[in-house]
């Protein structure tokens, strides 16, 4: 099986320009993506969250934007998700325990994770 090494660099919350409005929350996750031994930087998803709900409201993961190979789409997702997830937990520890709401912003927070790749 072939994999790909992702090193997620930072997140950022619901910025307006990246399609978000009075339902949903986009957020932009950075990242860059090693694939056959090439080096893939400056890439971007977008996440898609419905800001009703809680922090288990199900989130939609975009392509990476940038990148153009061989991709599984569902196990890129998960990983893109897991992340965001965390990035977004530690942004509510850190902020007043009444406020549940993530606060718009660029949070920084590396993490690296590997999943399998189509064969070819």
């Amino acid at each position: 099986m072939r994999w790909a090494v992702i090193h997620l660099q930072r997140v950022a919350v619901n910025a307006r320009e990246f399609g978000g409005d009075h339902r949903h929350s986009v957020s932009r996750v950075y990242f860059s993506l090693v694939v056959d031994g090439t080096s893939h930087s400056g890439l971007h998803a977008n996440v898609r969250q419905a800001l009703a709900g809680d922090a288990s409201t199900p989130v939609e993961v975009g392509p990476p934007v940038g990148y153009a190979g061989a991709l599984n789409q569902a196990a890129f997702s998960r990983v893109v998700e897991r992340y965001y997830r965390n990035v977004i937990a530690k942004a509510l520890q850190s902020g007043p325990a009444a406020d549940q709401k993530v606060p718009d912003g660029v949070f920084i927070s590396k993490m690296t994770a590997q999943f399998g790749l189509p064969a070819t």
